[in-house]
């Protein structure tokens, strides 16, 4: 049978179930039947994050805390304890505040947001060295984005989107080794694009939309050669396209939707042959769009609408039945 939470971490989880969270939860909880032979070889939690909410421990001998998941319209509030630092066999953290309809407009549904947890990220997430995970989008942190998480080596994501902290972000050589998604959006207001973002060679996705990022793409972008989804944009950006997106061969999903770049479409965007989607809408962006989209043979959603782009070769592409070109706002 699956075996109880260690003393030392339950009293630890407590702690959280009086500090933290005002629903009731498991403190160790879990559903269905396993022999105790697959709890000993596996000693991995049973629960899966997308079906339960609470804090899972992991079977074997120890009983140590691995997954604290709270999402799915769980009303979130308190803060983020420094005492999480304690549970050094931790993988995965899922706290956030799911957004509901807000009375409104039945036309245009407004959405409202749970307070969710408020304070500071605490900066001893750094010393959870296990951490593959860390999901605490849609709360209401606030201060400086804690470098501390820069260390964490089997970190693959990190989402702090809608949240409230600020400043700018430096990544260093050797940081985040293992990290596959960046989920900054509407977070780290009146800041930059993190400096050293190209250290970060194994991300796939780098979300950075509806910020208020100042500043322009940096070129060390081309160094990402893994990514596959690259969204940015805002009314504080600015610059150029630089020519080195064009590097960026596994993208597939490209959106720099009011992004205030101003200047012409690299040639470069010609190699990027697996790119599905390209959003440039509401741009300052002129000229003529490259020759080299011909090339783009898989391209199926292509948005230059509220721009000054022009071009034959979209009739060209057109032509192809690939395309589904949208000239209007959508």
């Amino acid at each position: 049978m699956p075996r109880p939470c260690s003393t030392s971490q339950r009293a630890a989880t407590d702690g959280y179930s009086r500090t933290i969270f005002l629903s009731e939860f498991p403190i160790c909880g879990w559903h269905g039947e396993a022999t105790e032979e697959w709890l000993d070889e596996t000693n991995m939690s049973f629960n899966q994050i997308t079906e339960n909410n609470g804090i899972f421990c992991s079977f074997g001998t120890n009983g140590r805390v691995r997954k604290l998941v709270f999402s799915v319209y769980n009303n979130l509030q308190g803060t983020l304890m420094r005492e999480i630092g304690f549970f050094s066999d931790l993988e995965t953290i899922e706290l956030r505040s799911v957004a509901q309809l807000a009375p409104g407009n039945s036309l245009v549904p407004r959405i409202s947001f749970p307070p969710g947890l408020r304070g500071t990220i605490p900066t001893e997430l750094g010393l959870l060295k296990k951490l593959t995970r860390i999901h605490v989008s849609f709360n209401g942190f606030t201060g400086q984005f804690p470098t501390e998480i820069s260390s964490l080596p089997a970190l693959e994501r990190l989402e702090l989107a809608y949240s409230k902290l600020s400043g700018n972000v430096t990544f260093h050589e050797g940081d985040l080794p293992s990290l596959t998604t960046l989920d900054l959006r509407a977070t780290l207001w009146d800041s930059t694009i993190p400096e050293g973002i190209g250290y970060l060679t194994a991300l796939e996705d780098l979300l950075l939309t509806k910020t208020r990022m100042v500043g322009s793409i940096p070129t060390e972008i081309g160094q990402l050669s893994m990514l596959t989804r690259f969204v940015w944009g805002g009314a504080y950006s600015t610059g150029t396209i630089p020519t080195e997106l064009g590097k960026l061969t596994k993208l597939t999903w490209l959106d720099l939707e009011y992004a205030n770049l101003s200047g012409t479409i690299p040639s470069e965007f010609g190699n990027l042959v697996g790119l599905a989607h390209l959003d440039l809408a509401c741009t300052s962006l002129d000229g003529t769009i490259p020759d080299e989209f011909q090339s783009l043979t898989g391209l199926k959603t292509l948005d230059v609408s509220g721009t000054q782009l022009s071009g034959g070769v979209i009739g060209n592409m057109c032509a192809t039945s690939t395309i589904a070109f949208q000239k209007t706002l959508v």
